[in-house]
């Protein structure tokens, strides 16, 4: 596959804004497995690369950044942090599974480490496989913190109506408004077509 010379212009310029050495091989390893994804992603990373590292350029700096849908550690960690068996949470498989190594850690800070290290690993052979996220509804047992979650992950795009349907009673379920613009959809085709069979029928009635 050959090399996108705007990635290759912004690596460059990058690594330069970061106080950064790269070798020419060194560049070309890490446009080669960036080359996967779209270059309007991959210049939107070195984007944030630039305005947000304190330290070198690395692959793995702009791989964090990539907003591929799948959250990067930080973020993922963020979800997670605070959680208790009576919390609803919306996240991926990759973020589950992190979750679960680390679950019964009480130091919160060998927690985050552990997490965000297994969820590098599991997120870069997700990225690897161009696996797109599957988000997924875990719900806990407080039923008064549920609803926020899960509208919150409808309006995100994380979960759909549907989904969210049958994790709320119907007074809670988000997206009123999608529902009647739906509802209205359905009930107008339903009056084209009986009025299209009665203009039918009043035809077929006149010809001679």
């Amino acid at each position: 596959m050959p090399l996108s010379p705007e990635i290759v212009k912004a690596v460059v310029v990058t690594a330069e804004l970061t106080g950064s050495t790269l070798s020419e091989a060194g560049i070309e390893a890490m446009v080669e497995h960036l080359s996967g994804y779209s270059v309007e992603i991959v210049l939107k990373a070195l984007h944030r690369c630039q305005l947000e590292l304190r330290g070198a350029l690395t692959l793995g700096a702009v791989m964090d950044r990539l907003d591929d849908g799948h959250p990067g550690p930080e973020t993922a960690w963020a979800l997670v942090a605070g959680l208790d068996e009576d919390a609803s949470v919306v996240w991926t498989d990759e973020i589950a599974a992190s979750y679960g190594l680390v679950r019964g850690l009480k130091d919160r800070v060998a927690g985050r480490l552990a997490f965000v290290e297994d969820y590098r690993k599991r997120l870069a052979d997700a990225r690897q496989e161009q696996r797109p996220p599957a988000w997924r509804a875990s719900l806990g047992w407080d039923a008064s913190r549920r609803a926020a979650v899960i509208r919150e992950a409808v309006e995100c795009g994380r979960l759909t109506v549907g989904q969210a349907r049958g994790m709320l009673p119907a007074h809670e379920v988000p997206g009123p408004g999608i529902l009647a613009l739906t509802e209205g959809k359905e009930a107008a085709h339903a009056l084209v077509q009986a009025l299209t069979r009665r203009l039918m029928a009043d035809a077929r009635d006149e010809e001679p």
